[in-house]
């Protein structure tokens, strides 16, 4: 029994001997967080002080490189960069993070089969603000000691997560005034990439040049934003959607994954054209180092695809983009972009490879066209008359625009404003428009007849003076002579001339009718005698009785 009890406690001892060995072969092996990491500090009563960040990293075969830019609201801030010993910090060039943006931000489409007040092919690219960059005050320091003192003499609290390193790099600014971009950072070196430490929630732009895709755990889409296009001059809502998004959400969002548009000239969705990378940073580098040749640095960085091309030395001092493509190295470089809040932080080290391409436009969801040029209706009708036609007549057409966008066509018509115009004479002198049954009679005629002569005619403005007179030139009568106007005899029937025929006795009445009431509409001519209907169709009763009753 002795012997069994002491095997047992022999075994546990060699068990438990091993579980220790394992356990510190796990703690050895286990990848340590790097201490090589950056903080960004502000005051603790002003936690907003950032508006957003610019974060980029290159890695893979080559020396790591990482670049940060702040955009301020307020200071005072400082960045801290915990560094190991081969790792050094300098400032780079701002075309560097401007070329990145103008590369890999997305580009917004308008939704499908809408138009941007009436153009099919607007998009709009997504850009934050941004200026020269602001130099800020630089310090190396050799602990942490003395990071917590230059911190403090700022105004600026210890940081809670400060690990110790090699050295430290301290770039602070003052702030004040308004908004202001700080000058970029660049730091190379080290085993990996520099973490950003948790901080504030504000936007952090993530961009990364790797040899072939690499992606984020959890990353979704930029199509979860639900972004709006908005028409006129053409913008879109996605940088507050953003940000209304990485205040709630801990998920990366994927803006950009190509490979294309870092040496070449790429197009999109057959509307964005995307320039190079290489090239927009030639065209950014110089304006800060002006002794650059453009065209033979863009040439130079674009023969860095090979893995035998001699460092660009056409760029000088712009070694930003050569920088980035010797960490990566010349197989299958590949560009990707990323949206996280900083309240998160981020760690290169969670990158692992892979990822669906994603290129650099989103379609909009919805369309705002309210700026959008529309045709103001007046809130009365305009009436415009058309040229007259030929002839001199003065009929026409109007067309009439309603309120509610209708088109109505008016015709006018210009008459005279008798009731009807008689024409009964030779000439167009009125005469007296009613009838008298006396034996001297008159009707409203041009003409009259005097009964006492043998020569009877049709003169304009006369009056009949005789006993014996006809009804202007409806009638030619004599008691003594056989008279017309034109040489008729009173047998002969009324043939609707008032000057060449005759009413004799036995005439047709309803051709005396005819002649007396005929109504013809005149445009625009002087106006004629306003004969009553009653009136004349009197006398045409009447005249006949009358002259039957005198033979």
């Amino acid at each position: 029994m002795a012997s069994a009890h002491r095997l047992h406690h022999d075994l546990e001892m060699r068990n438990w001997r091993r579980g220790v060995w394992a356990l510190a072969l796990a703690v050895i092996a286990a990848p340590h967080r790097s201490q090589a990491q950056l903080v960004v500090v502000t005051p603790a009563d002003e936690p907003r002080a950032i508006a957003h960040a610019e974060l980029a990293y290159a890695h893979g075969k080559g020396e790591p490189v990482t670049w940060l830019s702040l955009r301020l609201k307020r200071g005072p801030v400082a960045v801290v960069a915990a560094l190991p010993k081969d790792a050094s910090a300098d400032a780079g060039l701002d075309a560097w993070l401007a070329a990145l943006e103008s590369t890999a931000s997305p580009n917004i489409l308008l939704p499908t089969s809408a138009t941007d007040c009436s153009k099919t092919g607007s998009f709009v690219h997504v850009s934050w603000p941004r200026e020269a960059g602001a130099p800020g005050n630089e310090l190396s320091l050799q602990d942490r000691a003395d990071v917590v003192t230059a911190l403090d003499e700022l105004g600026l609290p210890e940081p809670s997560e400060l690990p110790e390193a090699d050295h430290y790099a301290l770039w602070s600014w003052l702030g004040g005034g308004p908004e202001q971009t700080t000058r970029t950072l660049r730091i190379v070196g080290g085993r990996a990439p520099l973490p950003l430490l948790p901080s504030w929630p504000f936007p952090l732009l993530v961009s990364s040049v790797s040899p072939g895709p690499q992606a984020l755990p959890g990353e979704l889409g930029n199509d979860a934003l639900r972004v709006q296009f908005v028409a006129g001059e053409p913008t879109s809502d996605y940088t507050e959607r953003l940000q209304s998004f990485l205040d709630v959400h801990r998920e990366p969002v994927l803006e950009t994954r190509v490979r294309g548009p870092l040496f070449d000239w790429s197009i999109f969705a057959d509307t964005v054209s995307v320039p190079s990378l290489v090239e927009s940073y030639a065209l950014g580098a110089v304006h800060e180092q002006p002794s650059i040749d453009v065209a033979r640095c863009t040439e130079q960085l674009r023969a860095l695809r090979d893995a035998d091309a001699p460092s660009p030395g056409a760029c000088g001092d712009a070694r930003d983009a050569d920088l980035a493509l010797a960490a990566a190295g010349p197989e299958q470089p590949t560009l990707q972009r990323f949206a996280v809040s900083a309240a998160a932080g981020i760690d290169p080290a969670a990158f692992y490879a892979g990822g669906e391409p994603s290129p650099p436009v989103l379609r909009a969801s919805s369309l705002d066209d309210s700026a959008c040029t529309s045709i103001d209706l007046p809130p009365t009708p305009i009436v415009v008359n058309p040229p007259p036609r030929g002839g001199g007549s003065t009929t026409g057409s109007a067309a009439t625009v309603t309120g509610a966008g209708t088109v109505v066509v008016e015709q006018t018509v210009v008459v005279d404003d008798t009731s009807s115009s008689v024409d009964v004479g030779c000439s167009s002198s009125p005469g007296d428009p009613y009838y008298d049954d006396r034996d001297s009679s008159s009707c409203s005629s041009d003409t009259s007849s005097d009964a006492d002569t043998s020569d009877s005619s049709c003169s304009s403005d006369s009056s009949s003076s005789s006993r014996d007179s006809g009804c202007g030139s409806d009638s030619s009568s004599s008691s003594s002579d056989d008279t017309s106007c034109d040489g008729g005899s009173e047998d002969s029937s009324y043939d609707g001339d008032t000057c060449t025929g005759s009413a004799a006795p036995g005439a047709d009445r309803s051709r005396k009718v005819q002649a007396g009431l005929s109504v013809r509409y005149r445009a625009a001519r002087p106006r004629r005698v306003k004969t009553s209907l009653w009136s004349l169709a009197f006398v045409a009763v009447v005249l006949p009785i009358r002259r039957l009753k005198r033979r």
